[in-house]
């Protein structure tokens, strides 16, 4: 059901597409009193007007017998006795919002830890190198071998209201819990992702995006999932040309007594259809056709004789990525004739 809905949204050219976001909010751990107590948050890079959720954490005493008193800026909000959890809201972009917990009554004394909280945020878009015809107005899907780059988009603004340009912010970038120090630095807002196969599976990808001598940061974390090419046919018309808005599938009447039948391999990882990477392998009737125009993606049929039915099958697969394949069927319905021919190799 997945790969047809797929399919029907290729042939009307309107598909938008992206990477899933991951599914778990970051943390982050604020030390605080000589590392004695620290102050768990998530998520640990807030965006604006989000809530953040703290946990107050402690191996050297027993917080449980702890009196607690919870402060935003400045402001006593909250207090009681093992009042380990508290919430708040962070402003909008510009904003600062100061956390501190004040731990009494403790055996090795009073614990303060304090946080300033400067909502950032940053977005992700990326761009893959698969092919798409001209004019299309959908999203490339990222396919075996095809790659795609990642563009990190910051929104950082000052609390005097400055929007930091993002060249000066540095970037980290992780795959898979890995950093990538050779791909990250400053102004380092571009990462291109090359490695993604049905052999190595999903990629989770992360870049932190931090401001110097500020207290900004953002983060941001995609899963980088791989898809299937799909292969369409479309009707080659001598005048208007390839009839995109319309796509062969099932049982396609032939009307007129010569067609042209265009295979489109959408999300192959090449930049062209007509290349010598792509191998199409077309048959009729489970007989081979082979023309100089069959090698590009394309063959023209003759009706002969009285009507009946014919299957066209087509296999196209990428000679240096075996593993980039796809195959596609169209039934032909002729009237008036008995077969269907198509020209000879020249």
């Amino acid at each position: 059901m997945k790969t047809l809905f797929k399919k029907i949204f290729i042939l009307i050219g309107l598909l938008f597409f992206c990477f899933a976001p991951a599914a778990t909010a970051e943390q982050r751990i604020i030390t605080g009193a000589q590392s004695k107590i620290s102050l768990k948050m998530e998520p640990g890079y807030p965006k604006p007007h989000e809530n953040v959720h703290f946990v107050l954490e402690s191996f050297s005493t027993d917080l449980n017998m702890a009196t607690v008193q919870w402060f935003v800026d400045g402001k006593p909000v909250k207090s009681g006795k093992a009042l380990l959890e508290f919430d708040v809201t962070v402003g909008g972009l510009g904003s600062k919002t100061e956390v501190r917990a004040a731990v009494a009554s403790t055996n090795i004394g009073s614990l303060p830890v304090t946080v300033t909280l400067q909502p950032a945020q940053v977005d992700l878009i990326w761009q893959s190198h698969s092919y798409t015809p001209a004019f299309y107005r959908g999203k490339a899907y990222l396919t075996q071998k095809s790659g795609a780059l990642i563009v990190a988009m910051p929104s950082f603004i000052t609390t005097s209201g400055v929007l930091l340009d993002p060249q000066d912010l540095i970037y980290t970038w992780t795959v898979d819990t890995v950093v990538k120090g050779d791909k990250s630095g400053r102004g380092k807002n571009t990462f291109r992702v090359d490695d993604v196969s049905i052999v190595r599976g999903d990629k989770m990808l992360q870049v932190l995006v931090k401001a110097p001598s500020t207290a900004l940061a953002a983060s941001q974390t995609i899963i980088v999932a791989m898809e299937m090419p799909i292969l369409a046919f479309y009707e080659h018309d001598p005048l208007e040309g390839i009839k995109y808005n319309r796509a062969l599938k099932g049982t396609y009447k032939l009307v007129n007594e010569e067609v042209t039948i265009e295979a489109v391999p959408y999300f192959f990882s090449t930049p062209y259809k007509e290349t010598a990477e792509l191998s199409y392998g077309w048959n009729l009737n489970g007989k081979a056709i082979e023309t100089q125009e069959t090698k590009h993606g394309a063959v023209t049929l003759r009706q002969t004789g009285e009507s009946g039915y014919a299957t066209l099958n087509l296999n196209v697969h990428h000679v240096r990525n075996p593993l980039e394949a796809v195959f596609g069927k169209l039934v032909l319905e002729f009237g008036g004739t008995n077969n269907i021919a198509f020209p000879s190799a020249p």
